[in-house]
């Protein structure tokens, strides 16, 4: 799957279309984050990684349950992932309890880096 394609994919999504979805997945040749949900980054070695924003100011490394940061082997695993991650996201949340304890797990973490990082600001600044 293509960066395109995968857009395309995502504006099939309910109340998604190409002036929205953006906010959603939207790509940096630059390597600079933005605060879209998701930033994809392809990098000269043919690896991709991303970022997930706030949609406000802020961005991080997205990482796997072990909180090392996720790295991609191409543009099509990147993009299967992003996919899959705004479906989740835009998505009722999980009847199954199993599921719903993943979905809540995922949130907490996400918090919780968000204020680590916050906090290396405050100390930083």
């Amino acid at each position: 799957m293509k960066f395109l394609e995968a857009v395309a994919e995502i504006e099939t999504l309910p109340d998604i279309d190409s002036s929205t979805s953006p906010y959603f997945l939207t790509i940096s040749r630059s390597g600079r984050s933005t605060s879209a949900f998701i930033t994809l980054m392809p990098h000269n070695d043919g690896t991709w990684t991303a970022t997930i924003g706030d949609l406000r100011d802020g961005s991080e490394i997205a990482r796997d349950d072990g909180g090392a940061p996720l790295i991609f082997a191409d543009e099509d695993a990147a993009c299967r992932w992003a996919v899959a991650k705004v479906r989740r996201a835009r998505s009722k949340p999980p009847t199954d309890p199993e599921k719903l304890a993943q979905a809540m797990k995922d949130g907490d973490a996400i918090e919780r880096r968000f204020r680590q990082l916050e906090e290396v600001e405050r100390r930083e600044s």
